[in-house]
């Protein structure tokens, strides 16, 4: 929906399809949540949380099996998305406090929360017939 949504913001004629008789595939069940370290609505909530840490975070859990260079990147352009998003798209993303890391207790982890965002509720009258 992201790449959907960037890609006709930039001019390109999209078409999305849904395979499921109902809308909104897996994400339909998903608990809305995203998790991005470093992203811009951590400070509204106190929570300082450097790129190193959050990369820490992430190569204690991989034991080896992933590219850095690819956590790096993630890292270093989820807080950019989630802004354009923001600014672009209308979401109002807020860092869920207290919402700790799945593992806290690793490298890196933030047992406080923040690292977890997830928008407010809206009426889905506000997307239409």
């Amino acid at each position: 929906m992201t790449a959907a949504f960037t890609a006709a913001a930039n001019g390109a004629e999209v078409l999305l399809v849904e395979e499921s008789d109902m809308v909104g595939g897996t994400t339909a069940w998903s608990g809305g949540h995203v998790w991005i370290p470093c992203n811009p609505h951590q400070k509204a909530i106190g929570v300082v949380d450097p790129p190193e840490q959050g990369l820490r975070y992430i190569m204690s859990l991989s034991r080896g099996l992933i590219d850095e260079n690819l956590i790096r990147s993630y890292i270093a352009n989820g807080s950019e998305a989630v802004s354009y998003l923001d600014e672009q798209a209308g979401t109002v993303f807020y860092a869920v406090r207290d919402f700790a890391d799945y593992h806290p207790g690793h490298p890196g982890g933030l047992p406080g929360g923040g690292r977890t965002i997830e928008c407010s509720p809206f009426s889905f009258l506000e997307l239409g017939p």
